[in-house]
């Protein structure tokens, strides 16, 4: 079975969880992007550092998550 292309991890008060959580997906290889979704427009920066193939800051539409996951799309090939 194929792994997802791309995981949708919410950031929150566990938020360092979340990134570890990210981290070790991405290093065993099971996912290949990893998109963080948070309410906070702070916690974008730190996402970034932690390699994240991108930030939705909520509320967003289904607009921006289809041109997040183009960008995705094009990067993978």
């Amino acid at each position: 079975m194929k792994p997802p292309d791309n995981a949708f991890i919410w950031l929150d008060i566990a938020k360092i969880d979340a990134f570890r959580l990210a981290g070790d997906t991405k290093e065993k290889k099971s996912i290949s992007k990893v998109i963080f979704v948070s309410g906070v427009r702070g916690y974008a920066v730190e996402a970034f550092e932690h390699e994240a193939d991108g930030f939705l800051l909520t509320p967003f539409s289904i607009d921006k998550i289809n041109q997040l996951l183009q960008q995705n799309v094009k990067k993978m090939k």
